[in-house]
């Protein structure tokens, strides 16, 4: 059994149209599919849009849990005034995610929790089934990389990855890439893995939240021809930089951080060329 998760709140724009791809991607993994959701105050039609695709549907069944939350009816991005991460909303966001997690380990025979965020703009069905999905017991977790729409050379939010030079070669090889942390909008963990690890989103993480679950873990691996797309969004930019950068500035850690996005600047710029 495979368990799909994610957060959501006022996306009504584009919630219909990715549950499509969901129910796509649902009937290439193995066994019976559920779903775990975390809804927090939407004030649009997403509630709804949550009860008419998923509950008492015959593809998912009763295998659905949906969870409604009102925490100050603020989003998480609202949660911080000059940049586009901070300790309130990767907090969170750690505790948002580790309600879905608990909730889709409940699900006795799970085998496979694959944590999604449902923004995006398009995820390749094909590259899925044939690069991603049978890689899946080749470690503890199995990511995507995610690109910007306007260049889908060009990485979108890479925060997660550690150590942070993984960038380079998952953005210029095809081969899978073996990294510390990844999550990149995209990542199937083995529920198996999670369980015998006692693997928890840290609820007072100083650092993207994704970082403190995959520390849990010892075999992570990225998929570079899995790119997940998302819209150019140039909050996102920050992302690039280690949060505890932005947290407590240091010499070394600005000058890793310039090299770094020299590095992806000519990354982007070939690509447009080439």
């Amino acid at each position: 059994m495979s368990v799909f998760v994610f957060l959501t709140k006022d996306s009504e724009s584009y919630l219909e149209t990715n549950i499509q791809t969901l129910k796509q991607l649902s009937k290439i993994v193995d066994g019976p599919v559920g779903v775990v959701y975390v809804e927090n105050d939407s004030k649009d039609n997403t509630k709804s849009i949550l009860q008419k695709q998923f509950h008492n549907t015959a593809e998912f069944g009763n295998r659905v849990r949906g969870i409604h939350l009102t925490l100050d009816g603020k989003s998480s991005i609202e949660l911080c005034k000059l940049k586009s991460n901070c300790k309130s909303r990767v907090r969170r966001l750690a505790h948002l995610r580790q309600i879905a997690l608990e909730n889709a380990l409940d699900f006795k025979f799970a085998k496979h929790i694959i944590i999604i965020d449902m923004d995006f703009v398009h995820i390749d069905i094909d590259v899925f089934k044939n690069e991603v999905w049978p890689k899946r017991h080749d470690a503890d977790a199995v990511c995507g990389m995610s690109v910007r729409s306007d260049d889908i050379t060009c990485p979108y939010d890479v925060g997660a990855i550690r150590p942070m030079n993984a960038i380079f070669p998952i953005l210029t090889q095809s081969e899978p890439v073996r990294v510390k942390s990844a999550f990149s909008g995209f990542c199937i963990y083995s529920a198996d893995s999670l369980r015998q690890k006692s693997a928890k989103y840290d609820l007072e993480c100083n650092e993207i939240e994704h970082i403190s679950l995959n520390k849990c873990l010892d075999n992570i691996l990225v998929i570079p021809q899995f790119r997940v797309v998302y819209h150019a969004n140039n909050s996102n930019t920050l992302y690039l930089i280690p949060l505890r950068f932005n947290l407590a500035p240091n010499r070394g850690m600005i000058l890793y951080s310039i090299v770094l996005l020299l590095v992806i600047l000519i990354i982007c710029v070939v690509g447009i060329i080439s």
